[in-house]
């Protein structure tokens, strides 16, 4: 790794199926502190359980993360009548997810040296 430039290695569990793709945004601050952008995009292949993503070569700041397991590798997140995901969601350090996206301070993981977070996916019933 680049002096000063850092990992964040995301710890994906509760994958249901190794169908599909597991699809994720990392997310930084916006210059106006406002609505988070994002920073880089991650794919990689499914394997039901845990799964490990690695964001590398990142300056030091905080960044989240937001995620859907992508079962027919479709590109999308599908949704039912109603706005619920299909597919498994989740985010960086939110072990429960409630309701909608949660805000950035509550997924985000400081990095000032290489760091690691954990996202639990959800699956609707």
């Amino acid at each position: 790794m680049t002096k000063g430039r850092y990992a964040l290695t995301l710890r994906v569990e509760g994958v249901r199926s190794a169908s599909g793709q597991l699809r994720a945004e990392l997310l930084g601050r916006s210059q106006d502190g406002e609505a988070p952008r994002r920073i880089s995009f991650g794919v990689q292949d499914a394997v039901a359980g845990t799964n490990v993503m690695v964001f590398p070569d990142l300056p030091a700041g905080d960044y989240a993360v937001q995620l859907f397991h992508d079962e027919n590798a479709n590109g999308k997140v599908d949704m039912n009548v109603i706005g619920v995901p299909l597919e498994g969601y989740g985010f960086s350090n939110v072990p429960v997810v409630q309701g909608g996206i949660p805000p950035f301070d509550v997924m985000k993981v400081s990095v000032a040296a290489d760091a690691s977070a954990t996202a639990v996916l959800v699956y609707a019933p």
